[in-house]
């Protein structure tokens, strides 16, 4: 495997960079995966892309949390915001409803002043300063 891929961090670098502005930039995408067994372990490819660029990743699990993880496109940060304006967080809101967070968990971390989070354990920290009703949130957003 290391043949395949020794010396081409510029590859890789590249490909991260077209997801990345590909999601910024798209008024629409397609997504499709496809699952292989290789060396007796699955693997799935998902393709990401509309009529202007195309992205494969490859990656051990199809779970939601790892579709979430492929459209973050290497940013590791978390950010709650509550602004209306913003088509994003209006559907981060809807999200947590459809997941049936309680109405009261949606509305504190709405209210929370901190809103920007390194990391995943920078946002998992958060959870848990919240207190015990914030413990299966971080199940369902990261």
């Amino acid at each position: 495997m290391r043949l395949l891929i020794d010396g081409h961090d510029g590859c890789l670098a590249e490909s991260g960079d077209v997801l990345r502005t590909g999601l910024q930039t798209a008024a629409w995408i397609t997504v499709d995966d496809t699952g292989a067994r290789h060396a007796g372990k699955n693997g799935f490819c998902t393709q990401i892309g509309n009529e202007d660029f195309t992205w494969f990743g490859t990656r051990a699990s199809k779970s939601r949390l790892n579709f979430l993880d492929l459209l973050r496109a290497g940013y590791s940060d978390y950010v709650i915001n509550t602004s209306r304006a913003l088509r994003v967080d209006a559907a981060a809101l809807d999200y947590m409803r459809d997941r049936a967070l309680a109405g009261p968990v949606i509305s504190r971390l709405a209210a929370q002043r901190q809103t920007r989070f390194a990391d995943r354990a920078a946002w998992r920290s958060h959870l848990d300063r919240l207190g015990p009703d914030f413990c299966g949130v971080g199940v369902y957003l990261g």
